[in-house]
């Protein structure tokens, strides 16, 4: 039985016609109708273009800007022959290598298959009966596309998993972050190869050997950390794209008949897997497609994990203008500022816009996944990008400190102040309110600041518009109880003392640079 990723029709794909069909690699250049991955799971969306732009960066291999720029205007040349080329790489089954499996195969006692989701829960939460929003026996068996989409999904993206049982190279759950080009106004979307096509970055040293990205293509696992290569024999064994193919899981799929669960096809399936410790345990590695961080200056680096199923404005700083010197976005994002005129349409200031997906972990256990696409302010101006972005950071943080001053307030109008956790849940339903009204109306002052607003006029409006969610977010939680005189005293005393957070005496820096002769 055979099944090769790069040959066989493979990824569901949305179409211009508002349908879905089934697409096969070797036609993705041509296939200007399809527009985007259509699985009916999220997390298999977003891992879908992380594979394809890493096929499509080791089949292309653009040496320098110029070659990506050629290939964008033009499409790529053979793309049949160098598929065909890296099809051995691709065998999902079979007695040779396979796709991101154990070379040589394994065996023992067979695990269900839908133990690859990342939202399974856990053999614990299983004990304890504690899946109640991730719930157990979903899939009994899946069919071959997307047994192989499982299987990247979760060596891509795969949490830690018990004794032995590594997590992927950027940790679990890490945060994606995609350049997507947008069309120009009144025209088509842009088809589903410009987008890969638009987060592939130069090649700086050709792959001599497959097996340097594609670890199955060898055998053994390579004993300690495997630290981002530089020389030596990590060097030799793995190619900087092996980031694409990260395999920390040892796993080997076991096959039989019936019908996937996912997508309700009939035809062979995959009923189960084999699964052994001690795989690739990899060191933190600069993944392309992903947002950095540091606790302090000098400090190791660590990737961006969500925090929430929601894409706040802080996140947005982080990922997409970085907050140096402890946050960088990923390299695909800082790309953009030498590829502004290809990538907006002709005669336009449309920017691309950046999409972000990635698990939100709790101890190994999947709580929510975040999408979202939000702009990105790039107008190919290097001094008017830096002005934007020294206006956004201050917005974005000064959220931050209006939603820590409500919550102070509220805590000091209603509750013991010494002891950390009391009224926890209120104090979170006024935080969450608070940067809910933020993020709902950062990116529209930013949007007028990009339109030519003057940054004192868009600041001073959005000072108000925090003052207003941060002050509703007070009197909710805590209304002055009128027929009680020492109840309402603290209560006053706490809005008047959330009010000078917001005045020229503030502690919070960002909030004070908001007032308007500090940004006249």
């Amino acid at each position: 039985m055979d099944f090769n990723l790069l040959t066989e029709p493979f990824i569901p794909v949305r179409t211009r016609d508002g349908g879905t069909r089934v697409l096969t690699l070797t036609e993705l250049p041509e296939a200007t109708d399809a527009l985007d991955p259509a699985w009916p799971r999220p997390d298999f969306n977003a891992a879908t273009m992380e594979l394809l732009i890493g096929i499509a960066s080791v089949a292309l291999q653009p040496a320098d800007d110029d070659a990506w720029a050629t290939i964008w205007e033009d499409g790529p040349s053979d793309w049949h022959g160098r598929l065909a080329a890296l099809a051995p790489a691709f065998e999902l089954l079979g007695d040779g290598p396979r796709f991101l499996q154990e070379h040589g195969g394994l065996s023992g006692e067979a695990v269900p298959i839908e133990a690859l989701l990342i939202d399974t829960p856990g053999a614990n939460g299983q004990r304890k009966n504690a899946d109640l929003l991730t719930h157990r026996a979903r899939y009994p068996a899946l069919g071959l596309p997307a047994a192989a989409m499982a299987l990247y999904t979760l060596q891509a993206y795969a949490p830690a998993g018990g004794a032995g049982n590594q997590t992927s190279m950027r940790g679990g759950g890490p945060l994606t972050t995609l350049v997507i080009p947008q069309p120009a106004e009144g025209e088509a979307e842009l088809s589903l190869w410009r987008k890969v096509w638009a987060n592939v970055l130069p090649v700086r040293r050709p792959v001599e050997d497959i097996a340097t990205v594609c670890p199955w293509m060898r055998k053994g696992v390579m004993a300690g950390k495997i630290s981002q290569p530089t020389d030596g024999d990590r060097a030799s064994r793995f190619h900087p794209l092996h980031m694409f193919f990260g395999m920390p899981r040892r796993l080997w799929l076991l096959v039989g008949e019936g019908f996937c669960a996912l997508t309700g096809r009939d035809g062979p399936v995959v009923t189960g897997f084999v699964q052994k410790p001690k795989g690739h345990d990899y060191a933190i590695w600069n993944h392309v497609l992903t947002p950095y961080r540091q606790q302090k200056e000098g400090a190791e680096r660590y990737t961006a994990k969500p925090s929430s199923a929601r894409f706040r404005a802080g996140d947005w700083i982080a990922a997409a203008i970085g907050d140096p010197p402890l946050r960088s976005p990923a390299a695909v994002v800082r790309s953009i500022d030498g590829r502004i005129e290809d990538l907006r349409p002709t005669g336009t200031e449309a920017a691309p816009k950046m999409r972000v997906s990635g698990w939100n972990m709790n101890n190994m256990e999947a709580t929510d996944w975040l999408s979202a696409e939000e702009p990105l302010y790039v107008t190919g101006d290097p001094a008017r990008d830096a002005e934007l972005a020294t206006l956004a950071r201050p917005l974005a943080h000064a959220a931050d400190e209006a939603a820590t001053a409500a919550v102070l307030a509220v805590k000091r109008a209603l509750f013991d102040e010494a002891k950390a956790d009391t009224g926890k849940g209120e104090l979170a339903k006024t935080r969450s309110g608070i940067l809910d009204a933020a993020d709902d109306g950062f990116h529209a002052h930013m949007g007028r600041a990009l339109a030519g607003e003057p940054f004192g006029s868009v600041s001073a409006s959005w000072r108000k518009l925090l003052l207003r969610a941060a002050l509703d977010g007070f009197d909710t939680a805590a209304p002055v109880p009128l027929g009680d005189p020492l109840k309402a005293a603290r209560v006053v005393t706490a809005r008047r003392n959330l009010l000078a957070a917001f005045g020229e005496r503030s502690k919070a820096k960002n909030l004070k640079q908001l007032l308007p002769e500090k940004v006249a």
